[in-house]
């Protein structure tokens, strides 16, 4: 694994290698979890917030070998910064590192956390050593590692390997090892990424900032909004969002249908409230994505408090 956090959890997998050499988009699972990008090199892993990327989120060289080469000036700041999307393109992969693994091998690992590269290049590194911290810097929205592995001049992705023996799947040989691919699977064509309480009506920056992270809101809040972000959403997707109060009634059960298909998708629904403040205890909320007979779901827990009122 080229980074500490778990797979599912702390971290999702948001975009995967294209390996169709064309214009059309196509994973390794046939799918098309590449966010809409033609030609996307590698496999990103995204982390919860910024907040988690100022805790700090470990990088790790993925397997033995030298450093190349090492960049780690870029702020953290993405596409938010002052630089425009087309300045940034131009050293898009933000701070990182490469490291070469012998004949011809090597694997990148962008978008780091700008002072955290710990090895300059001539190092030699092994297998798990940390090399730095996952962060936003370069041509990205939100923080997370792209690891890319070449073979030449040859993007290979991991999942599949060298040996394309199947249509469809991971690969019979594939780069990671059974402890990492495990982390990294199943396969998953839509992530239901971030969901939590908020005060107010709020924006994708502002839940990708952390702000609700403790997942509480006062008794007197004047309004209470759920909100979620799904990754990979197609078009004719039914999105559901469901709360149930401290008494496990329902207050809210709020159901939209995708229009076309979106890399991203920000939803929010106000939860109605009857009487003068809202019921102290904990809140659940439940996300559903159902695609066909296809049902994905996640949930979290908000928690009224009484501090502020």
């Amino acid at each position: 694994m080229p980074l500490d956090c778990p797979v599912g959890n702390a971290c999702d997998v948001v975009k995967l290698t294209d390996l169709d050499p064309g214009p059309g988009l196509k994973d390794y699972n046939c799918g098309t979890m590449l966010g809409g990008e033609n030609g996307h090199g590698g496999t990103d892993i995204a982390i919860r917030d910024l907040r988690a990327m100022r805790d700090g989120v470990t990088v790790r060289a993925a397997a033995d070998g030298t450093v190349l080469r090492t960049r780690d000036e870029m702020p953290d700041t993405g596409v938010n910064g002052s630089e425009s999307r087309e300045a940034l393109s131009a050293r898009g992969c933000g701070n990182a590192v490469v490291i070469g693994h012998g004949d011809g091998w090597q694997s990148a690992y962008c978008h780091l956390r700008q002072g955290s590269v710990t090895v300059k290049a001539g190092q030699v590194v092994r297998t798990g050593d940390p090399i730095a911290q996952v962060g936003m810097s370069g041509l990205t929205e939100l923080p997370h590692l792209h690891f890319q592995v070449n073979h030449g001049t040859d993007i290979v992705d991991p999942f599949v390997g060298t040996d394309r023996a199947v249509a469809c799947g991971v690969g019979p040989r594939p780069l990671w090892t059974r402890e990492a691919l495990a982390r990294l699977t199943p396969y998953r064509p839509v992530v239901l990424r971030l969901s939590g309480f908020a005060e107010t009506e709020t924006n994708v920056k502002t839940a990708r900032e952390g702000a609700f992270a403790e997942g509480r809101f006062r008794l007197c809040a004047p309004k209470l909004v759920f909100w979620t972000e799904i990754i990979g959403a197609k078009i004719n997707d039914r999105i559901t969002l469901t709360v149930q109060g401290p008494d496990g009634r329902s207050t809210l059960n709020q159901t939209m249908t995708i229009d076309r298909d979106r890399a991203q998708i920000f939803v929010q629904a106000p939860i109605p409230r009857t009487g003068g403040a809202w019921a102290a205890g904990s809140y659940r909320g439940t996300v559903e994505l159902t695609r066909g007979q296809d049902v994905y779901r996640s949930r979290t827990t908000g928690h009224a408090i009484a501090d502020g009122c």
